[in-house]
């Protein structure tokens, strides 16, 4: 399934913004400090429900937001809509999935599957094994 159309207000160093993706190949680039990454961790947040940057998603909201709503639309048939929104002064996310409050987390990511590849993940390749000492 294909993202169609991403919305994000409130979240990190990007102003409200809507953007329409191509179904094929996207390039992000921009200047040091555009938002390159917080577009990347808003569609991660979406699709999983936190963050890849930081363990408190309060730490996503603009400073000065009280919330952070994030909204994707996907290609098929029936069209797939998904909804977070995080306020500032409640720890629970408020989900949404084909318009419906009250889903699930498992329902949002089993909707929109990601996989994150970052510098960490090629560490199961390319590092050592690890060896388990016993006392």
């Amino acid at each position: 399934m294909s993202v169609t159309q991403l919305t994000f207000h409130g979240l990190r160093n990007l102003a409200p913004v809507t953007i329409h993706p191509s179904p094929r190949i996207n390039v992000i680039y921009g200047v040091n400090g555009s938002g390159k990454t917080s577009l990347l961790e808003g569609i991660h947040i979406l699709g999983m429900g936190r963050s890849f940057r930081t363990r408190q998603l309060k730490n996503a909201i603009q400073s000065e937001a009280p919330y952070m709503t994030l909204y994707g639309r996907l290609a098929g048939d029936p069209e797939v809509t998904l909804g977070v929104r995080r306020m500032r002064a409640q720890r629970e996310l408020e989900l949404r999935l084909r318009g419906e409050k009250g889903v699930r987390l498992a329902e949002l990511v089993e909707a929109m599957p990601l996989q994150l590849i970052n510098p960490d993940a090629f560490r199961l390749l390319e590092g050592s094994p690890l060896v388990a000492v016993s006392s």
